[in-house]
């Protein structure tokens, strides 16, 4: 039996990592238990009480006692919320592995898995830059969290490198949401026109784009705003004027699969970051199209039409501009040309189907608007510089990214 310690039901992230756990198990005919957190060490950050009273003390010695009696093989020890995490003595001489760590639990044995904040961070830069914004800001996680440090650091270091300026939202980490709401829509309220806001998560997507409609500016019109985890849509109450928000993808179900596999071969020293999948554009990232309104209805249906086969021909004739101006003006407010976009969202649309090992790689051409094989391995090989069979092993299956740390 593999244990999955610290998983937290009706949380799409910790479902997504409990299916990348089952994924290895099965190779190896192993059963998993997704084990709840059993109680709370000690904060090391000032927590508001409602969060703090969540779970009781941890008894370490019962903790250690239940996992002796489950005998597990292996464990997978999901560290994204640090005040959940056990010190590494109630495993006993049990196989761990640490999944999603980034702040250190101090002396440890086991690999650690945990995303790549610098390569989100290049991922959100390169995405908000397309919009040309005056200016770009951050938001950071309202608990104090390394892995919201690390993404703000390396994001202000792009702009910095850039010659942009850069606003970032001072957190109060004490603060509830009823008295963060305030000074965030102040913040955003005093932010140049035409911003580019990169938040560390979704949740921080949302309250920023609440934030901005409570201080009666518009999104994506007056700023653009992108998250991270690439869940399905993000729904944003009545208070926020879009649908929903652009975000970073991240591969929850891999580091899963890497955190079990380093578990079961008692690796003892490695540090796995993992990537990025993609950027799901949504509402929130539009770009700079209040300046010509069809575009906001041209990139509309291509992210509805591309994988349908949709061309820019087709797409430029529905509006009552020539072709020229129309591509003109969805590249002075995009950053991009039409077919760039086109071929973005269908390549989106092959990853998605690339990481289900129920679609055959010959069948997916036909599927996302591409019209042969042949012409899908050249474009997706040039973008991502692996074939499409390399890029379903080293995302699906084994490859990962290796850091010695």
């Amino acid at each position: 039996m593999l244990l999955y310690y610290g998983f937290v039901a009706g949380k799409e992230r910790f479902l997504r990592k409990l299916d990348g756990v089952r994924r290895y198990a099965r190779t190896l005919d192993w059963r998993v238990l997704a084990m709840p957190p059993r109680g709370m060490r000690r904060p090391s950050s000032p927590l508001p009480p409602r969060v703090a009273g969540a779970l009781p003390p941890l008894d370490v010695a019962a903790l250690r006692r239940e996992i002796a009696s489950l005998a597990p093989v292996a464990c997978v020890v999901d560290c994204s919320i640090p005040e959940n995490v056990p010190p590494p003595e109630v495993f006993g001489d049990v196989p761990v592995s640490w999944l999603d760590m980034a702040d250190p639990l101090g002396p440890r044995r086991g690999a650690v898995v945990r995303h790549d904040g610098a390569a989100i961070a290049r991922a959100a830069f390169r995405e908000l830059s397309a919009s040309l914004p005056s200016a770009f800001a951050v938001s950071p996680y309202h608990f104090r969290r390394k892995w919201s440090e690390e993404r703000v650091a390396a994001f202000v270091a792009l702009c910095r490198a850039a010659g942009r300026p850069c606003h970032v939202f001072a957190q109060r980490y004490s603060d509830d949401i009823a008295e963060r709401r305030p000074r965030r829509a102040a913040w955003a309220a005093s932010l140049p026109d035409r911003v580019a806001v990169f938040a560390v998560n979704d949740f921080e997507a949302r309250e920023t784009a609440r934030a901005f409609a409570d201080a009666h500016r518009s999104v994506p019109r007056s700023a653009t705003i992108l998250g991270v985890d690439g869940f399905d849509a993000i729904p944003v109450d009545e208070y926020v004027p879009v649908a929903t928000v652009s975000s970073v993808k991240l591969d929850y179900e891999q580091i899963g699969f890497i955190a079990a596999r380093a578990a079961a071969e008692a690796d003892s020293d490695s540090d796995f970051a993992i990537g990025p999948l993609m950027v799901v554009r949504r509402q929130s990232t539009r770009g700079r199209g209040r300046r010509a309104p069809f575009v906001l209805d041209a990139v509309e249906a291509i992210r509805r039409e591309a994988a349908a086969g949709l061309s820019a021909a087709e797409l430029a004739a529905r509006f009552p501009v020539s072709r020229n101006l129309f591509e003109r003006r969805f590249r002075e407010a995009m950053g991009h040309s039409v077919l760039d976009e086109i071929l973005h969202v269908r390549l989106q649309a092959v990853q998605a189907l690339l990481s289900r090992r129920d679609v055959a790689i010959g069948a997916v051409h036909g599927r996302c608007g591409f019209g042969s094989e042949s012409e899908l391995r050249g474009l997706f090989k040039a973008r991502f510089g692996v074939s499409m069979r390399q890029w379903r092993a080293q995302h699906v299956r084994e490859a990962h990214v290796l850091l010695k740390g």
